[in-house]
């Protein structure tokens, strides 16, 4: 029942529910990155009383999946959509997306829009570089973190890919020193001014190519 990783989305599938994070796939796992890019939830069950629920009342039904901003699941049963197995097929996950994105985005009402919180300066404290003996999940993703703490399990002559890890706050780092602080920090913060939960992937895309051409100066 668990999901390896190595698996295929079904076309058709709107979300995969995880019963535990025991069974869950790497954040970079074929399958996680491919739901990621196709628009599909894929969600991993921390309480247990929500597969127990699935599992004993909602087998076989028709189920709404909301994913909260403070990262909590809900299943509650849902009427099914349509009746016509034709239409079915026009239920896309490109709609699903859309409206969890809805949901995100309008936080008090839909006419009030919250704008990005960025972190640009705070450097966490932290060092330019750190070695696998060092990193912690304060510091490091869960790919580093995990070959971290798995090379000091293995047997002899097995070995883990060895390198060393930028953590959280290098970039924030790098814009608050005296080279960057004055002249980037600045133009960098004005142009992500305009990014905000309801803008399109066009403008998006315009924002971040800008961004883009700002850090290559740093």
């Amino acid at each position: 029942g668990a999901v390896n990783g190595e698996e295929e989305v079904p076309v058709g599938v709107q979300a995969v529910l995880v019963r535990d994070a025991a069974s869950a796939p790497d954040i970079l796992s074929h399958c996680a990155v491919r739901a990621r890019n196709s628009g599909v939830l894929l969600a991993t069950c921390f309480d247990p009383a929500i597969p127990q629920q699935i599992e004993s009342n909602l087998v076989g039904q028709w189920v709404e999946v909301r994913c909260k901003q403070d990262g909590t699941l809900s299943v509650e049963r849902a009427v099914r959509p349509v009746s016509d197995s034709h239409e079915l097929r026009f239920i896309s996950r490109t709609a699903s997306r859309d409206l969890t994105q809805e949901a995100l985005q309008f936080g008090g009402g839909a006419d009030k829009t919250r704008l990005l919180n960025m972190n640009l300066s705070n450097d966490l404290g932290c060092s330019w570089c750190i070695a696998p003996s060092e990193m912690d999940s304060k510091q490091v993703g869960s790919k580093s973190l995990n070959l971290a703490k798995l090379a000091p399990k293995l047997p002899a002559g097995i070995f883990t890919p060895q390198a060393v890890a930028m953590p959280y706050g290098c970039m924030q780092k790098a814009l608050t020193h005296d080279a960057n602080a004055k002249d980037w920090l600045p133009k960098l913060e004005e142009l992500l001014q305009g990014l905000h939960p309801t803008s399109s992937n066009a403008e998006a895309k315009g924002i971040f190519e800008q961004a883009q051409v700002l850090i290559e100066k740093l």
